[in-house]
């Protein structure tokens, strides 16, 4: 299979990258490379800028969907290429650009493929929101899709290698915004004052006592991110001031009972807290039969069942909560920068990789009509 094509839709993407709730340029740019294929039906607008295009065969076909992310992130370039980002701070260093590109090359094998093929092609991945609003898009619950698929590009892992597992594949995570608004005083009079410092002081006993890093069954971690308390003085004792929380886990649960304890420690604070939620992903569990067709389609290429899930977090799991579906790795390279570095570029040596593994995928799906 030539792919210098796709290639080519690769470094198109990667040079006009867009923000999270702002990709209609990269539909635009899809949109114009798929209607070559002439789908069925095209849906646009899912979610935000969300769009799926149907391309429908027979309706005793099974209908598998090939799930791709369409945002970039707040990142400045700093690579010489020559297809490099054309929009100042903004740039493709999670590598879904090339996630794009492998969907869309599978339809090189479109006459070959005996199932419904649907691309989805999902917003605002990146801040945790496009998969939950797409899925509660009605079009997209019409679409009666019997199999989704995802997958990420693996940094650190070795070329052309697809890493999976049963059950959770990555971590549930949820960022945890903490307003406090209290009393300021004069510095020397500390005493008088509602300050957010007591609050910190037991937030970070607590993430000391309740955090598990090691990566088992019990993992479970609180990154403090941001603290800002005060003014630039040194005659105010401060009153008001802002915590940032990201809560990640193995397991939802572990989210939630850190959500509870955390409320609970707030509401003893001496003045007026508030608690507000961002970037919300839960975790990302692969169910059992899609698990399985994985790993048999697997057994023609370099796979490897992962014992633990990775630390970091995918929405996927908003559309395997609802489809049978499952999420898959492709490594890109043991010496490859890794994701969201400035320097990082997609491996286009393993499009071909990801195109034919999910071309094997949907055969093998296919083939237990």
């Amino acid at each position: 299979m030539e792919i210098e094509h796709i290639v080519n839709l690769r470094h198109q993407l990667h040079r006009c990258p867009s923000l999270s709730n702002s990709e209609a340029d990269t539909v635009e740019l899809l949109e114009k490379y798929i209607s070559k294929f002439n789908p069925t039906k095209v849906i646009k607008n899912l979610g935000g800028h969300g769009c799926c295009f149907l391309f429908h065969k027979n309706d005793k076909y099974p209908t598998v969907a090939l799930r791709a992310d369409l945002d970039a992130l707040p990142i400045q370039e700093h690579n010489s290429l020559a297809y490099c980002s054309k929009h100042d701070g903004i740039s493709h260093k999670c590598g879904h650009d090339g996630h794009m590109a492998m969907a869309c090359g599978v339809l090189d094998y479109l006459d070959d493929i005996r199932a419904n093929l649907l691309l989805v092609f999902q917003p605002a991945e990146e801040t945790g929101e496009g998969a939950k609003r797409m899925i509660n898009e009605p079009q997209f619950q019409n679409l009666k899709i019997d199999f989704i698929f995802g997958l990420h590009n693996l940094p650190g892992v070795a070329e052309h290698k697809i890493l999976c597992k049963r059950d959770v594949f990555a971590c549930s995570s949820v960022g945890m915004e903490i307003q406090f608004k209290g009393v300021s005083s004069h510095a020397a009079e500390p005493n008088k004052a509602q300050t957010p410092y007591p609050l910190v002081e037991v937030l970070l006993n607590y993430i000391k006592t309740n955090s598990h890093f090691e990566l088992d069954e019990q993992f479970k971690i609180i990154t403090m991110t941001h603290v800002s308390i005060g003014e630039k003085s040194f005659g105010i004792t401060p009153g008001d001031g802002e915590i940032y929380l990201t809560l990640r886990a193995i397991k939802d649960e572990y989210i939630d009972k850190f959500k509870e304890d955390i409320t609970k420690i707030t509401q003893n604070a001496s003045a007026d807290v508030q608690i507000s939620y961002h970037d919300d992903f839960p975790a990302l569990k692969n169910n059992a039969e899609a698990y399985d067709l994985i790993k048999e389609t697997g057994h023609h290429f370099d796979f490897e069942e992962m014992q633990y899930p990775f630390k970091w977090s995918e929405d996927f799991g908003h559309f395997t909560q609802k489809v049978k579906g499952a999420y898959f790795g492709i490594g890109v390279g043991e010496n490859h920068f890794n994701l969201h570095h400035p320097e990082y570029d997609f491996n286009d040596g393993v499009l071909l990789t990801g195109i034919k593994f999910y071309k094997a995928l949907i055969d093998t799906i296919a083939n237990k009509e």
